[in-house]
């Protein structure tokens, strides 16, 4: 039996039906647990090596340094709190795999989990709103003084309006109804949860169109730029396009993970009739891509660092490559003039 708060009383236990017992107890469950458990491991390595690439080597701005460690230590909150969840779940599910009035979880005890899981996937879309704001910002004034305070400003505004969004979306609090997991409710308002869908959906919409139309003003800069002859201005607003076009490219891959969950979803609500009640359910778990999402941001920036490695490496070389034939050509020209070739001095400077 489980206390309800809001009584004085205990509420008797739901016991889970024949089909939720088939569900809790499917190997489509487990698998989705494993799954999500490795992409969450992986998540934490690819998140380790790349802060320690960053580490050793400066790539982005102050204010996008900032922005990135804080996504990567949300990413990581997001990714350990489904894994707690999910673990929980299946913990539970192995213990009381023939008690159907103990498999379930109630509302209440799950209450903060779910809530804490709304929080944390909306947190990583405004911080990739964040992201995405700080390098217009670096791509269109390349010149202007980074700094971790605007950093700082970004990640705080992006935090309120997690905040504000999930409170939002949990007023209601927990009622009596029984769940498989913290991270989903049963019996739920269908058109309330569309509207949860769709409140994700606007966030995902907003943060695609602000990078498309970033990755677009890149491609422009870039042709501009070709025709410009001030040396350090040209570098600067090259390595400030890049840089802005590799976020933005982690971001839009981000982007695409989280709103393949919101479509999976609200065609599965559209659509439940068409497939296996066994399986539905276990179907919703195997549409969350945020994990995914999480995933891809460490990967990117870790590609993104090795390009521009490679890259930097191959400059060197090309540059080291011009020097030697330049040396080459005036020793040929000494020799045929019948005179040594020019040779490089460094003027002190008296002071």
């Amino acid at each position: 039996m489980s206390l309800n708060p809001n009584t004085t009383s205990p509420t008797p236990p739901q016991c889970a039906s024949e089909l939720q017992m088939f569900q809790r107890n499917s190997n489509v469950f487990r698998a989705n647990v494993l799954f999500n458990f490795i992409v969450e491991s992986l998540t934490l390595w690819a998140s380790v090596a790349f802060c320690l690439v960053l580490y050793k080597r400066s790539f982005f701005s102050k204010s996008c340094t900032f922005l990135i460690y804080v996504n990567l230590i949300v990413i990581n909150l997001h990714q350990w709190n489904y894994a707690f969840i999910q673990g929980w779940s299946l913990q539970r599910a192995l213990v009381h795999s023939d008690q159907p009035c103990s498999i379930m979880f109630t509302e209440y005890e799950c209450f903060q989990w779910y809530t804490n899981s709304i929080f944390s996937r909306l947190l990583l879309l405004f911080m990739s709103c964040a992201l995405t704001l700080d390098n217009f910002i670096t791509l269109l004034i390349p010149r202007l003084t980074s700094s971790y305070a605007s950093g700082i400003m970004l990640s705080f505004a992006a935090v309120l309006a997690a905040f504000a969004q999930c409170s939002y979306m949990t007023h209601d609090g927990p009622n009596n109804n029984i769940q498989a997991n913290c991270f989903q409710r049963l019996n739920r308002d269908i058109d309330g949860l569309k509207m949860q869908i769709y409140m994700y959906l606007i966030v995902v919409a907003v943060c695609v169109v602000l990078n498309a139309i970033l990755l677009i003003t890149k491609y422009l800069m870039s042709k501009i730029t070709k025709a410009n002859y001030d040396v350090n201005d040209k570098i600067e607003k090259k390595e400030a396009v890049n840089t802005a076009g590799a976020i933005s490219i982690v971001v839009m891959c981000q982007m695409v993970f989280s709103t393949a969950y919101t479509i999976s979803v609200v065609y599965l609500i559209n659509n439940g009739k068409d497939f296996d009640p066994r399986y539905l359910s276990n179907f919703v778990l195997w549409c969350y891509t945020y994990t995914l999402s999480a995933f891809s941001f460490p990967v990117g920036l870790l590609i993104f660092t090795r390009v521009i490695l490679n890259r930097r490496h191959q400059s060197i070389t090309t540059m080291r490559n011009q020097t030697e034939t330049i040396d080459s050509h005036f020793e040929k020209l000494g020799k045929e003039w019948g005179c040594s070739p020019p040779t490089r001095k460094i003027t002190p400077i008296e002071k």
